[in-house]
């Protein structure tokens, strides 16, 4: 058989704060009966009191405990290698996927002499709230992604992500095709990048075909003129924001990105720097199909 495995260009991440679904504080009891109610900006007012951030910083949760490593914790402290905030980065303005150690919320706490619970709790309500932390599910062990590397320059591994649509919430790895390209051929500096080249196509034609699209994934005459036109040096992603658009209100974590100058779908313009053009030339796309023909077995 042709297996043809899957793999994301970096681990999927949970991402914590106060607009997302998710962060160490979210079960102390303090939090859930006076700061869950509130709005983002009412919550950052609120834990900005100094009594609210003693109450909080001393409050005990299966979180908290995860969160500083104490042997407590049981197997949630052992699934995030004993120390959740060793694991926990960051993102700033211009995320970076790739952290060093030190960059992590209990390294920076250490470069600071202050705990990394207190570290937590102040990078939470810094920015307005709007702070996202990273936290990689597995493979970063090494805070570095020469596993991922090894992995991905297989010649029947495919680039994908599935989870279209789940823990919208919690997780935005919508722009992972976005990061594969300025990350692995432009920006990553911990090891080895790929060509250019080599990530278009597992992007484009190599993912057409592993499904049987053979109209498309190629600049050729008589194929779907579906293009991405790229400022490539201008390409990037900017810090995941939380919108509620969905049902009821709903809350989604979206990741926007810069540099894609032109958007084509057989051949008109649907997006032009970002912005819907109003075009909308798809249709229900239908993967190829072979028959299988099984033997009956003789009675």
């Amino acid at each position: 058989m042709d297996i043809r495995p899957q793999i994301a260009g970096r681990p999927t991440g949970i991402l914590h704060g106060l607009t997302s679904n998710f962060h160490v504080f979210l079960a102390s009891p303090t939090f859930r009966a006076k700061i869950m109610p509130l709005t983002v900006e009412e919550r950052v007012a609120e834990m900005q009191k100094p009594e609210v951030r003693a109450a909080l910083l001393a409050e005990d949760s299966p979180l908290i405990r995860a969160a500083i490593g104490d042997g407590q914790a049981g197997d949630l402290a052992a699934a995030f290698g004993g120390s959740l905030l060793w694991r926990i980065f960051p993102l700033g303005e211009n995320p970076n996927y790739e952290p060093d150690r030190e960059g992590s919320v209990a390294g920076l706490a250490e470069a600071a002499g202050v705990s990394p619970l207190e570290m937590m709790y102040d990078l939470l309500i810094r920015d307005g709230g709007r702070e996202l932390f990273y936290q990689p599910l597995g493979g970063y062990v090494t805070y570095n992604f020469d596993f991922f590397r090894k992995n991905m320059e297989h010649p029947n591994v495919l680039f994908g992500l599935s989870d279209g649509g789940a823990h919208c919430g919690v997780i935005a790895d919508a722009g992972m095709p976005t990061f594969i390209l300025t990350h692995w051929a432009r920006d990553r500096v911990k090891g080895d990048q790929f060509p250019l080249e080599f990530l278009v196509r597992k992007l484009t034609s190599d993912t057409a075909k592993a499904y049987g699209l053979n109209d498309r994934g190629q600049l050729k005459p008589g194929l779907l003129a579906d293009l991405n036109l790229i400022d490539f040096p201008a390409l990037k992603l900017d810090r995941p924001v939380a919108i509620a658009d969905l049902p009821a209100g709903g809350k989604r974590l979206v990741q926007k990105a810069e540099g894609y100058r032109y958007t084509i779908k057989s051949g008109q313009v649907t997006f032009e720097d970002g912005k819907h053009t109003g075009a909308l030339p798809g249709g229900l796309v239908r993967g190829g199909r072979e028959a299988v023909i099984l033997p009956l077995a003789a009675e």
